[in-house]
């Protein structure tokens, strides 16, 4: 989620397999409003080659994937799903993130 579901909030949400009616939740726009600004945050760390930090802000993004995964296993789409969709990514960014703060 992040800036195509700020603008297409129906096709994108149905995409991550929460589709949404219009109304669409505000809690749609408020995550994905917070998702931009990490990314952008990541964006302008990289930007001045400040590559330790942009670490930093990945790993504790890693709590993030964790806690997505076990509320999506319980309360969305099951754990397989969950696992797939936030337990893969999640771990493989361990050594990138480990790289990076070893900069």
């Amino acid at each position: 989620m992040g800036i195509s579901t700020l603008a297409t909030p129906q096709s994108s949400t149905a995409a991550y397999g929460i589709p949404q009616k219009t109304p669409i939740n505000p809690f749609v726009y408020v995550f994905a409003s917070r998702e931009t600004s990490l990314g952008l945050a990541i964006l302008a760390l990289a930007a001045v080659n400040e590559w330790r930090a942009v670490g930093v802000v990945m790993a504790t993004l890693g709590v993030s994937g964790l806690s997505d995964l076990v509320l999506d296993a319980k309360y969305g789409r099951g754990f397989r799903t969950a696992c797939f969709v936030h337990g893969v990514p999640t771990v493989v960014m361990v050594p990138v993130v480990w790289a990076l703060l070893r900069q």
